[in-house]
């Protein structure tokens, strides 16, 4: 039990106050993770057709690269359907007079990565975590000094704040086409992952451990403070890129007349629909 509370329990309560609230982001959560449990177990059945794979860092170096490439290519799909959502949820809230602001797109996303970190949950912990109901405990021979089942917590606690925090960013940085938002959620998956691998060295396990937390907080905070930007419109330049794209989509369909946009502050702007569209 202590063990799944330090893996899981804060995840279960970032749930509890930023997801469950939302039934839609609710169900966006399940089909995500089931989406990734799917391709896990995808990657999982190309790899077996490689085994027995001699127990050496190496050696699993490749492996290790070639599922984090499957799973970005899988996120850049993810990216098509969040796109078709968005559209969808975005015309259906203009239609009943509501708006859907860009809090409501963070949302989604944040639904999407919470969703991948709940499926490497399940995957990678929970699949041996019923082993810890046992008299005794399990340790690897490099790493005498941290039980399995203590590292497994610890994986959970930093790849549940890595994988949502990456998506985060990612399709930000794929909504406003910042290669800088792009790049960094692969490389940074890459990264964490290649890190693991150091898992075989000595007592690698108690400088591994701590990295992965300090790289999954960074990515939680950075992507928290890129949607803080979002929200407050302290990114003026995407604030006015966006209002401009709106406002010429609303004029070619009648909703405005010529020279009337919401940036000038003129008549188009309707200040009695602020509320979010995902509730």
């Amino acid at each position: 039990f202590a063990f799944f509370t330090l893996g899981m329990g804060p995840g279960l309560v970032f749930f509890g106050f930023f997801i469950a609230p939302k039934s839609f982001l609710v169900l966006l959560t399940l089909t995500s993770a089931f989406f990734w449990l799917l391709s896990l177990l995808l990657i999982s059945a190309i790899f077996k057709g490689f085994l027995p794979v001699t127990v050496v860092a190496s050696h699993y170096a490749g492996l290790v690269a070639c599922s984090v490439a499957i799973q970005e290519l899988a996120r850049l799909g993810m990216w098509k359907i969040h796109s078709i959502t968005a559209q969808v949820l975005s015309e259906h809230a203009r239609s009943t007079g509501h708006r859907f602001a860009v809090l409501d797109r963070l949302y989604l996303a944040l639904g999407w990565g919470y969703g991948h970190g709940v499926a490497h949950v399940v995957f990678f912990v929970l699949s041996f975590l019923p082993l810890t109901t046992g008299d005794g405990t399990w340790y690897l021979d490099t790493c005498p000094n941290m039980s399995i089942f203590l590292a497994g917590a610890l994986y959970a606690l930093a790849f549940g704040m890595l994988l949502p925090g990456c998506m985060v960013i990612s399709f930000y940085g794929l909504q406003e086409r910042n290669w800088l938002l792009i790049v960094y959620p692969p490389a940074m998956h890459l990264g964490a992952s290649m890190l693991t691998l150091a898992n075989f060295r000595r007592n690698g396990c108690l400088f591994v451990m701590p990295l992965l937390l300090v790289l999954g907080a960074g990515t939680a905070f950075y992507a928290t403070k890129l949607g803080w930007k979002a929200v407050t419109g302290l990114d003026a330049t995407s604030a006015a890129r966006t209002s401009q794209r709106n406002d010429a989509v609303r004029e070619d369909n009648g909703l405005i007349p010529g020279g009337l946009s919401s940036s000038d502050g003129g008549p188009s702007r309707r200040r009695g629909h602020n509320q979010q569209a995902i509730d």
